[in-house]
C-alpha cells in the first residue's frame, strides 16, 4: 500500500519490462539504428540541397532532426517560400516565423528550417525537387531568382 502511494500509481510491470529492455541492450541497439537512419536522412537532405541549389549553405546539421538553409541573395523571402511550399504539401518553415524573430520586424528573412525525421530519402529528394520547381516559377515571374 505504501509503495503504491509513493510511486504515484506507476505501473510496476511496465517499469520492469523497460528495465529488462535496457539491461539486455535492446535500447542501445535501438538508438544505434535510429542514429543511422536519421544520419542517412540528414545526409540525403544536405546533399540534395547542395546539388540542387549549387552549394547551398546548410547550418545546424550536426545534431537534432532539423537543419537550416541560408537562402542565397536574390531568392524570395523565406516566409514567402514557406507559404508557396505549404501549398504544395512541403513543410519547410521560415526561421523568421519563430518567436525569437517576432520582436524584430526588420530581422533577416533568408533562412528556411527543414525537418527530416518523418521522411525517407525518396521523399526528401522529391520535396527538394518540388521546392526547386517552386523557386524556378518564382524566378520566371520576376519574384526572386533561384
Amino acid at each position: 500500500m505504501l509503495k503504491a502511494r509513493m510511486s504515484n500509481g506507476q505501473a510496476w510491470l511496465e517499469q520492469a519490462a523497460l528495465a529488462a529492455f535496457i539491461d539486455e541492450g535492446h535500447f542501445d541497439r535501438h538508438l544505434r539504428r535510429l542514429r543511422q537512419v536519421y544520419k542517412a536522412r540528414r545526409d540525403c537532405l544536405v546533399g540534395a540541397l547542395r546539388r540542387t541549389f549549387d552549394g547551398a549553405v546548410v547550418l545546424g546539421g550536426e545534431s537534432g532532426l532539423h537543419l537550416v538553409w541560408r537562402l542565397p541573395p536574390g531568392f524570395p523571402p523565406a516566409r514567402q517560400i514557406q507559404l508557396l511550399a505549404r501549398e504544395q504539401g512541403i513543410g519547410v518553415y521560415a526561421l523568421s516565423s519563430g518567436a525569437a524573430y517576432d520582436f524584430n520586424p526588420g530581422a533577416r528573412d533568408d533562412m528556411l528550417v527543414f525537418g527530416y525525421s518523418s521522411l525517407n530519402e525518396t521523399q526528401i529528394e522529391t520535396a527538394v525537387g518540388q521546392l526547386q520547381q517552386i523557386l524556378l516559377e518564382q524566378a520566371d515571374r520576376g519574384e526572386g531568382t533561384g
